[in-house]
């Protein structure tokens, strides 16, 4: 549940299973200050496709194969992706490499909704904010309810940093970072 993923990125692409594209930010949505969104905003369909980048470079994470000579490899071998988009992409004005993912609370409790009732057994949100919503807090219950492990970015802050949501939800597992000394990435 991310930016959706390459649909022909060909270490990942023989991995998938169908997947949806929940971003509905409405006819005219408002992109932060100093950012313009591209692409697909409101369109809700079966076309998960990354535009971003942020998606497919996780589920690489979680499942490219190694020692075969390609690409990166992931942590494990034997498992399908399902892409599920729920962020739409915003491009900063002055700085048009600086591209990310950003969405609604409602879009990504969809597509936790979603995942979980077309089989999805783990759910990965390596997004997450400030916000405790009623929306997300409901899904993610939704999901443990139906024995969905579900992970999330605790964000990486440090020592005092925002708590994150929906890492912070009760038994949603909080996944963050270390340096290379084995310290909390900041």
């Amino acid at each position: 549940v991310d930016t959706g993923v390459d649909l022909d990125h060909p270490e990942l692409a023989p991995l998938l299973v169908p997947g949806r594209d929940l971003v509905n930010l409405g006819p005219s949505p408002v992109a932060p200050p100093g950012f313009h969104f591209e692409g697909d905003v409101n369109i809700v369909d079966n076309d998960p496709m990354d535009e971003v980048g942020h998606g497919t470079h996780v589920a690489g994470t979680i499942c490219c194969l190694s020692n075969n000579a390609a690409g990166v490899a992931g942590v494990t071998w034997d498992c399908r992706i399902m892409p599920v988009r729920v962020l739409a992409r915003i491009v900063n004005n002055t700085n048009p490499s600086d591209v990310r993912g950003t969405g609604s609370s409602a879009d990504i409790a969809a597509g936790i909704r979603w995942a979980v009732d077309h089989g999805a057994r783990v759910i990965n949100l390596s997004l997450g904010g400030p916000s405790d919503t009623f929306v997300e807090r409901d899904a993610i219950a939704y999901a443990i309810a139906h024995n969905v492990v579900v992970c999330a970015a605790m964000g990486n802050g440090g020592a005092g940093g925002a708590t994150s949501f929906p890492a912070a939800y009760p038994d949603v597992v909080a996944v963050g970072a270390i340096d290379n000394s084995d310290h909390r990435a900041v």
